[in-house]
């Protein structure tokens, strides 16, 4: 059994299944989209040569036939799906529950049959099924400080520390890589952040110095990568602040080891707080995609 519902540009949302006035009879485009392989042949050689390849955008076609009044069942459509429009389809199955955007790119109707059929044709130019839900990771445990018998001194005694942790094994249970979320949190003077992954040795280096307070949100999923520091209650964009060397990290399908680090400050006179990052707090937010349901 599966529930699907489309919602539209203005956030309404329409079940179109377990109803009295239509049915689905078919879908087409849920399965994994096909990919186009670029390839080219050389002289003399059997066979071609790979050169890259990537994956086409996905069609989505929604079969519907009317039991009802048909011009009644035509018009709720129309409401909803608005060709040139956008539209999010809403997927959920035993295994699933996942979400798609697309354009509405076709509405065609049989009218002249006995049982009117109106057909939802969907262009998602981002082919993957995205998970509904995103996930918060921290770079960080909580300690639980509370004991009885309970006995606080007059200076006070925190009910639970705050305690980093620099490795931190993020799963993607997803089928392909997916881009994310990172926020950076000073809880004091962070000079030069850099992100690390173990597996890849890819990174990313903010060539900046954070205040404390501050806080930078990393974007690196495709065709929305950004870098913005909010400080003061004003957002700034610090792209530039991108060292040149950096990679967009992504999250590949499985376990993904992550760490972070910081430049020691030559001004601190305090050896504990140099380098490692002691006074960066990082979390992450990842949104795991799918080839099909």
């Amino acid at each position: 059994m599966y529930q699907l519902s489309i919602e539209n540009e203005k956030g309404q949302k329409l079940e179109l299944t377990n109803r009295s006035d239509f049915y689905i009879t078919s879908i087409d485009g849920l399965e994994p989209p096909n990919a186009t392989i670029n390839h080219s042949t050389v002289a003399n050689y059997d066979g071609s040569t790979y050169n890259s390849a990537h994956i086409d955008n996905r069609d989505i076609t929604i079969y519907l036939k009317v039991n009802t009044d048909c011009e009644k069942v035509r018009n709720l459509i129309y409401k909803y799906a608005i060709v040139k429009k956008k539209l999010k389809i809403y997927f959920v199955n035993g295994i699933r529950n996942v979400y798609i955007e697309g354009i509405v790119d076709g509405l065609p109707v049989e009218y002249f049959v006995k049982k009117q059929v109106i057909a939802i044709n969907i262009k998602c130019l981002e082919p993957f099924w995205k998970a509904k839900v995103d996930l918060l990771y921290e770079f960080s445990n909580i300690i639980n400080n509370l004991h009885f018998p309970l006995e606080l001194e007059e200076a006070g005694e925190p009910f639970s520390i705050l305690a980093p942790v620099i490795v931190a094994n993020i799963p993607n249970s997803g089928d392909v890589e997916t881009g994310c979320i990172f926020k950076f949190r000073a809880i004091g003077k962070v000079i030069n952040p850099k992100l690390y992954n173990l597996e890849t040795n890819d990174y990313i280096l903010l060539n900046f110095t954070m205040e404390s307070r501050d806080q930078i949100i990393i974007n690196t999923s495709s065709k929305q990568k950004s870098v913005t520091l909010l400080r003061n209650g004003e957002l700034t964009n610090i792209f530039n602040c991108v060292d040149r060397s950096s990679s967009w990290l992504t999250l590949q399908p499985g376990i993904n080891s992550l760490t972070y680090v910081a430049d020691d400050d030559p001004l601190s006179e305090d050896e504990n707080n140099n380098n490692t990052g002691k006074n960066l707090i990082v979390s992450m937010t990842v949104n795991n995609k799918y080839l099909g349901v």
